[in-house]
């Protein structure tokens, strides 16, 4: 169990409950006298719940990862460069931003159908067999 993690769930749960530890539950210092400290077994019922988040969290990074990559890959600086020419008036360079747009759309239109799938009790995927199964760019032709 990742007792740290599962500690800020709680305290996402019951804002104001303060404390500290080293490294196991018997060294935690519960610091909120106003909030009951939780059990140990408490703090393991979390675990669905930290892991869920976890991956969350971990698929936001690595989408926005893969779409500086890709951007960096075309020669942009990052997903942003690449977004600003949406209005240019050089045909070429607004059909390479309008094409990541949609990309990038259709890649966190995956994600969040996937992140609802897992909150309504689906299974969560291992995260690099997920970042594999999204959607790839295909440039337009001639750029």
């Amino acid at each position: 169990m990742n007792l740290v993690a599962c500690l800020n769930y709680y305290t996402k749960l019951n804002p104001g409950a303060t404390w500290s530890i080293s490294e196991t539950y018997e060294s935690l210092n519960w610091l909120s006298a106003d909030i009951a400290k939780p059990t140990f077994e408490q703090l393991e019922s979390y675990m669905p719940f930290v892991n869920i988040e976890l991956f969350k969290n971990n698929i936001d990074i690595k989408v926005a990862k893969l779409l500086n990559e890709t951007a960096k890959n075309r020669g942009y600086s990052d997903s942003q460069s690449v977004l600003s020419y949406l209005l240019s008036s050089n045909a070429q360079w607004k059909l390479e931003a309008e094409t990541f747009s949609n990309w990038r759309d259709q890649i966190w239109e995956h994600v969040y159908i996937e992140y609802m799938s897992i909150d309504v009790g689906g299974s969560i995927p291992d995260e690099d067999q997920f970042i594999a199964t999204l959607p790839q760019i295909v440039w337009p032709q001639g750029a």
